[in-house]
């Protein structure tokens, strides 16, 4: 579909704004560093940097967002995904049943046993998996199957406690089935995000100094989740909504896509770099609010 997520302009205003900050930048007032940070919803590209050291020494994060909204403060899920696999015994369903043990039975009551456990989670977690292997023919028992499912939650220490709880649904499915359970956690682990008010605050007065006003909704709706999150853990991180095109538009979408490339989306991304330029001047030259926007970071973890 292209940039159906608008990550095009994501890069853009990120050189964008470091561009207009080095016209007028002093050295004296510390670094600027442009840190290209690709494949933030699927291939954890921030998390894979930050394991390589390249956010250390920085104090503050910044970036924005294409959306159909302008919002500037929106959380984002912990999330770990999961590959599950069930190995039985196959048999001819007809002739031998009894012969065989089912490890499509296993993950299908994986899918149940999930299922009776959404009762007894928070409202902010979300558990969703596909089949992607669920036998040959019908006639023959599967012995072996498989699903990918993924875990999310507000805090990450709710994701760890549900993640618990999901792992003990598969090995039930497996005892139940009489089959052998073979489970593997994605690498990449994503944090829930943690926002800074303080540094929010800033940009929203920049960000009306260019001519853009925030339409605040719930930071609590719709959410998904981003590698930002990991980098909003480490220290004070910016990421910003922006809208790019009207609001009855949806992200991943093919209409979205072409907003991306559209005069509109071009316009509204300049905008964003100067109000991300504007802010990263503030925070150089205002050494104050510097220490209390990291104060606030400090006070607690989500």
């Amino acid at each position: 579909m292209g940039h159906a997520c608008g990550h095009n302009l994501i890069a853009a205003a990120g050189v964008g704004a470091a561009v207009g900050l080095a016209a007028c930048f002093d050295e004296e007032w510390g670094r600027i560093i442009v840190l290209g940070t690709p494949a933030e919803e699927g291939g954890g590209g921030k998390i894979r940097l930050i394991n390589q050291g390249l956010f250390e020494g920085l104090d503050v994060a910044l970036m924005f967002h294409p959306d159909a909204e302008t919002q500037l403060v929106k959380r984002a899920l912990a999330m770990v995904a999961l590959d599950v696999s069930f190995h039985g015994q196959a048999a001819h369903a007809a002739a031998s049943p009894h012969e065989g043990r089912n490890a499509l039975d296993a993950v299908i009551m994986s899918f149940n046993n999930i299922n009776a456990l959404r009762q007894q989670i928070r409202s902010d977690a979300r558990i969703h998996g596909i089949i992607t292997h669920g036998g040959e023919v019908p006639n023959i028992i599967p012995h072996f199957a498989a699903a990918r499912f993924m875990v999310r939650a507000l805090d990450n220490t709710y994701l760890e406690q549900l993640l618990t709880k999901v792992i003990n649904c598969f090995k039930a499915a497996a005892q139940a089935s009489h089959t052998r359970l073979e489970l593997k956690q994605d690498e990449l682990r994503y944090d829930s995000f943690k926002p800074n008010y303080r540094l929010v605050e800033l940009f929203r007065q920049n960000l009306k100094s260019v001519g853009l006003l925030e339409h605040p909704g719930s930071e609590l709706a719709n959410l998904g989740s981003s590698d930002i999150g990991n980098v909003s853990q480490l220290l004070p991180s910016l990421h910003a909504n922006i809208a790019i095109c009207p609001a009855n538009l949806s992200i991943h979408t093919p209409l979205f896509a072409e907003a991306a490339a559209s005069d509109m989306g071009q316009a509204r991304m300049l905008l964003a770099a100067k109000a991300l330029a504007l802010t990263a001047i503030d925070l150089f030259c205002d050494h104050e609010y510097l220490r209390e926007l990291k104060q606030e970071f400090g006070s607690g973890n989500i």
